[in-house]
């Protein structure tokens, strides 16, 4: 079931908490699943899931391949016209043996009507 938020800043904040908990169900339960995309290994394209069942698999998929050493948002910016907002976090990360390393995190979200907000892409870059 989508849990939306009822500002950008409350989603992102949920999101931080789910990220650092390895939380992927909490995490695709703040997705747009008719509209969410999500890349968490740096350079991929964007995948989409049509269901919260789908886009959960997706995001612990990924999860399951790195150790995750912190994960915090530094940046929210919102578009009150647009009814969207876009995050930057850095997220301390290994994948695979190759050490630590720092990669920045954009998440996507827009107003769900009355709602709340809800994620629609979740990115990882190098």
């Amino acid at each position: 079931v989508p849990a939306p938020q009822p500002t950008p800043v409350q989603l992102v904040a949920a999101v931080e908490r789910a990220w650092i908990a390895g939380d992927a169900h909490a995490l695709a339960s703040f997705c747009d699943s008719a509209a969410v995309r999500v890349a968490l290994k740096p350079g991929s394209p964007p995948a989409t899931a049509p269901t919260l069942t789908a886009v959960e698999f997706l995001i612990h998929d990924q999860l399951q391949l790195v150790v995750s050493r912190r994960f915090q948002v530094v940046r929210v910016e919102v578009d009150a016209k647009k009814k969207t907002a876009r995050a930057r976090a850095r997220w301390r990360e290994e994948w695979g043996g190759k050490g630590a390393r720092d990669v920045e995190v954009v998440l996507q979200a827009r107003a769900s009507g009355d709602a709340g907000w809800l994620l629609t892409e979740i990115r990882a870059n190098d």
